[in-house]
């Protein structure tokens, strides 16, 4: 595994933050039948769920639990039912989610541009998330960025609109809020524990580069952002391929210090763990586990919501509660203990606020033995095979039993 390299990216691009995936924040409805990557430039990288890559042809199709990440002046494409829908921008990562007329598109890094230009059917769906929100997407076109390192560092997630509205939902204070953001707008969100979102007027000049040339190219888009009257066409496209390039050159240097900063890094391996009783640390995944092969690690967990548990099975139709664990880790080159009171021993400690998704939770019904684990998926919920009533559920770990029993 080139940890260098993944640390490199995942640094410049983006820090990873809390993923809340409740069922109330996928419920932004604003869906798309053949969803296809359309078109790159440079160097673009399209995985499955379990990292295996794929190789790029023009015009194919993306399938659920694909993953298309960008590099260094690098850009790609995506298109629904034929229809350019969303670029990426470069140094960045989107995962879809496909569920018949439903999509997810999950901006792990970095920033991704979408223009519908068409409407969605009542039927249809199409959410754009990040680890801190969940906009619905019916008609509008504007900008979806997270945990972009420099200047606005401290920013979770946001979202820049050009025209058009858009209803989005994230979660505050453990509690689901709905806003809306309008032409001219951004809504921005801190990651959890941080100050309250907020929605602020944009001017032109905030408009990327990387968007302001798509923007110069679409007569069609200019009409509709002109139509809104919140923000100024010629603007937006003022000196874009300017812009374009001096954002890449930035990006460039970024990366070049970064290098610098971590070349003599060394990476060390996972450390067991003794018991440490109730109250103990959380267990968190092996040690070179960056913030994207995490996520994607919970973007495949997650697929398993809804299946049955059964005792001692361990996948893929059936789990018991470490036999998940250990089989979403499997997946990815990591062997897990197969019992849940040795998976204890998988991972180095953290604390409880310091939880990142992918960590390993444990769980005890008398604080001596670890009797239960979960995958921690973010923002205070985590997913497990609970019991053979349930089976593989997402739950809250603020919530009273688990807070009780809750061992490391």
């Amino acid at each position: 595994m080139n940890l260098i390299k993944k640390s490199l990216s995942y640094l410049l691009a983006v820090v990873i933050l809390t993923l809340s995936m409740t069922p109330a924040l996928a419920a932004a409805k604003a869906t798309a039948t053949t969803m296809q990557l359309q078109s790159k430039s440079g160097t673009v990288t399209i995985t499955k769920s379990t990292g295996k890559e794929v190789k790029y042809k023009a015009g194919m199709k993306l399938y659920s639990g694909y993953t298309v990440t960008t590099g260094s002046e690098s850009y790609a494409n995506i298109s629904l039912d034929g229809s350019k829908v969303l670029k990426i921008d470069s140094s960045s990562s989107v995962s879809v989610s496909k569920s018949g007329k439903k999509l997810n598109l999950f901006v792990n890094s970095g920033s991704a541009f979408f223009n519908v230009s068409k409407k969605l059917d009542g039927d249809e769906s199409m959410n754009i998330q990040t680890s801190t929100m969940t906009a619905g997407i019916r008609g509008t076109s504007g900008i979806v960025s997270t945990g972009i390192s420099g200047a606005e560092s401290s920013y979770g997630s946001r979202i820049m609109l050009l025209e058009g509205s858009v209803t989005l939902q994230c979660s505050v204070d453990s509690k689901v809020e709905n806003y809306t953001v309008s032409a001219g707008e951004k809504f921005s969100i801190l990651p959890t524990g941080n100050a309250a979102p907020q929605v602020e007027p944009i001017t032109a000049s905030a408009i990327p580069g990387f968007v302001a040339v798509e923007v110069a190219a679409d007569p069609y888009l200019q009409k509709r952002i002109e139509a809104d009257g919140k923000l100024q066409v010629e603007d937006i496209i003022k000196d874009a391929d300017t812009r374009l390039a001096q954002e890449e050159k930035e990006k460039a240097d970024n990366l070049s210090k970064l290098e610098e900063t971590i070349k003599d890094i060394v990476v060390k391996p996972p450390v067991p763990v003794p018991s440490s009783g109730n109250g103990g640390s959380t267990i968190v995944p092996p040690a070179d586990l960056d913030g994207e092969l995490a996520q994607r690690i919970v973007n495949y967990a997650l697929q398993f919501e809804g299946y049955p548990y059964v005792y001692a099975t361990a996948g893929p139709d059936t789990f018991d509660c470490s036999g998940f664990t250990s089989y979403v880790y499997k997946q990815f080159g990591y062997t897990l203990n197969r019992c849940s009171k040795d998976q204890l021993y998988n991972g180095v400690p953290v604390s409880k606020a310091e939880l990142q998704p992918a960590d390993i939770l444990l769980f005890s019904r008398d604080g001596t033995v670890v009797t239960h684990v979960g995958l921690y998926i973010g923002n205070g919920q985590f997913i497990h095979a609970s019991t053979s009533t349930t089976g593989v559920i997402i739950s809250d770990l603020n919530s009273n039993y688990y807070v009780a029993h809750y061992f490391a």
